[in-house]
């Protein structure tokens, strides 16, 4: 099936809508696939950090160890650059 570009008659009597999407619709589709271009490569370079635990990154980012505990519950957890441990006291 062969799409005919719409004649000046059609055009008038198109919605806004359908006229909007005419006039603006190729510019909307190429700054979308610029956007999901911008986030593929944002994925590829910040893979490792999106991957990671927060508090791995955080301790590992700045090199320190934390443990971290929850006196009403009585859990504690242990985190370093390379591990997260739960209950590290029980």
């Amino acid at each position: 099936m062969v799409e005919k570009e719409p004649t000046f008659e059609e055009y008038k009597k198109a919605s806004a809508f359908a006229k909007f999407r005419y006039k603006y619709g190729l510019i909307i589709q190429l700054l979308c696939l610029l956007c999901f271009i911008i986030l593929i490569i944002f994925v590829i370079i910040y893979g490792r950090e999106l991957a990671m635990h927060p508090l791995i990154y955080g301790a590992d980012k700045y090199d320190v160890e934390c443990i971290c505990r929850n006196y009403e519950t009585g859990r504690s957890w242990f985190v370093n650059s390379t591990d997260l441990i739960s209950n590290y006291f029980t």
